[in-house]
Parts: structure tokens; sequence; C-alpha cells
């Protein structure tokens, strides 16, 4: 079950920003893999993974992006949407990680737009690195 935490202590965290507790499983990985329609067996047969050289099935880009999406939401302006997500990954997440995400630095504001940068990490390091870019409703 996610766990959202209040902002973080670290002096590179904004302390604005929550901090969203993801905790992975083979069975989270695999049902996010089937909904987001990738098939790949790297992502739900952990014989196929480890055969082609991985520890374990892993977390596909798909489902990242979801939850850099889903944190967007947890930090998205009043009367904004989310307008652009981009995020570039680093190290896999594996089952029995827990994948960590929050805001990093500051915000970056220019007429109707916003972005913060999403930062998630594991015990192992870095896992994802990314913008999510705000737009301000017509209606506001």
């Amino acid at each position: 079950m996610p766990d959202i935490r209040g902002g973080a202590s670290d002096d590179n965290v904004s302390k604005d920003y929550p901090t969203l507790h993801l905790p992975v499983s083979t069975t989270s990985i695999v049902a996010s893999a089937i909904a987001t329609r990738d098939f790949h067996p790297i992502h739900h047969d952990q014989a196929y993974a480890r055969a082609s050289g991985s520890p374990d099935i892993f977390l596909n880009i798909l489902s990242v992006t979801a939850y850099v999406e889903r944190f967007g939401l947890l930090v998205c302006p009043p009367m904004s949407t989310i307008a652009a997500i981009d995020v570039k990954l680093a190290l896999p997440i594996f089952p029995g990680d827990e994948l960590v995400l929050t805001g990093e630095g500051e915000d970056t504001e220019a007429g109707a737009e916003k972005s913060i940068t999403v930062v998630g990490r594991s015990a192992r390091g870095t896992h994802v690195r990314g913008a999510v870019r705000f737009e301000r409703s017509h209606d506001a």
C-alpha cells in the first residue's frame, strides 16, 4: 500500500514536497506490466529475466511514468493539469524494493506553465529522474 508522507529533510529535497513511498512486489510488477500491455517476459517471467542476466523481473517504464504522474497529481497547482512528463531511468526496480518519489530543487514557472523535478530512489540509488510540467486551466 502506498504511503504519502510530509516533506523530506534531505537538503537536496524541497521541504514543500511530500514523499510517496511505494513498496514493489512481484505481483505489482506483473500486474502493472499487464495493465500497460507490456507483455515482454522480462517483466513477468523470473526464469527469463535471470537467463537474460537480470537478478529478477523489474518494473517497466510505463509503470514508472504512471508513478511519476501520480506524484505530480499530489503536487499539481490549483486549476492546473499535467501537460507533459519526461522521465529518464537509471537503476532498475526489483521485487522487494521500495520506490520513494519526491520533488527536488525549486519549481520553475513561466507564464501559464510550471514544472517540477521528480526523483525516484530505492535503497540501491536513483531509479528515475523526470520533469512534470503543469499548465493552468484556461478557465483560471
